[in-house]
């Protein structure tokens, strides 16, 4: 079945836009940028970032800490809340 959307480039959304800069802003690496963008959209806990991307909780934490260092966020509560302000600052 052909239809006019299959033919028509899916357009960035708002939240991966936010992402993308953010990644951009801050250097993350794409792994990074997909951890990021799996705790702010769905609110992944480590297990399940784990399970998703195949990858240990241990690895997942190591994620983590290195985009708190990259941002300067002393929690992951910090992080979350420095995406924030960058979502409305960028």
């Amino acid at each position: 079945m052909n239809t006019e959307y299959d033919e028509q480039p899916v357009p960035m959304t708002t939240m991966d836009q936010v992402i993308h800069s953010f990644a951009d802003h801050y250097h993350l690496t794409k792994r990074e940028s997909e951890i990021m963008n799996l705790m702010v959209v769905y609110g992944y806990s480590n297990k399940e970032l784990a399970s998703h991307c195949m990858i240990s909780e241990k690895t997942v934490k190591n994620h983590i800490e290195k985009i708190r260092n990259k941002v300067g966020a002393g929690s992951t509560r910090k992080l979350l809340s420095s995406f924030i302000v960058h979502q409305f600052t960028a």
